[in-house]
Order: structure tokens, then sequence, then C-alpha cells
């Protein structure tokens, strides 16, 4: 479903220092422009196909990141974002998701 509606990019930022090699050069500066300097790990950020930032994790009632979606509220937000920058995704598909993040989180 996510294959169908973004191009998936993973960045590799704030590795431990054994770990540094594996960090992606410019990343963390690509992650500051975006708004994720502070945001912690996961920070998702969504662009359009022209490179715009269209809408980011930072997304709670505080205007901080949602990481992972765990709480009812961080995966309310999650499909919120889904709703606004992937049209073809459909309701019923957000609400699955929703789902998934819960159950997952209830195993916790």
């Amino acid at each position: 479903m996510f294959q169908d509606s973004f191009v998936l990019v993973k960045l590799v930022i704030q590795e431990s220092e054994p770990n540094k090699a594996l960090e992606n050069p410019g990343a963390a500066e690509m992650i500051a422009q975006w708004g994720g300097a502070k945001a912690g790990l996961p920070f998702l950020v969504f662009l359009n196909a022209r490179g715009e930032k269209i809408a980011d994790s930072n997304r709670t009632a505080k205007g901080t990141n949602i990481g992972c979606p765990a709480t009812p509220e961080e995966v309310e937000a999650f499909k919120q974002i889904l709703k606004e920058t992937a049209p073809r995704i459909t309701a019923e598909q957000r609400e699955k998701v929703g789902a998934h993040f819960l159950e997952l989180n209830k195993k916790k």
C-alpha cells in the first residue's frame, strides 16, 4: 500500500560512535532543514514530486514528533498525514494501518 503512494527513502543519522560510518552524508542537515533536528527518531518527512515538504511527523498537540505511532493521539495524527499526502490510500486502509499500530503497542 505504501509503495503505491510513496517512494520510501531511509536516511541514517545519530548513530553511536562505532556505527558513525553507517550515516548518510548530509542527512542530518536535511533532517534539520525539514524541521526534525530535535524531533527524535524516527522522524518522518513527506515530500511532493518536486522535493518540497508537504508534511512531517511533528504532529502532537504540542507540535512534537509522533515517531512510530503508539498512543491513540499519535495514531490519529499518522492517519491524518496519510489522508493529506496519499489520496489513493482509502479511509478503510488508513483505519487498518491505525489498528495495526495500536495492536503492536498492546504487545509491548
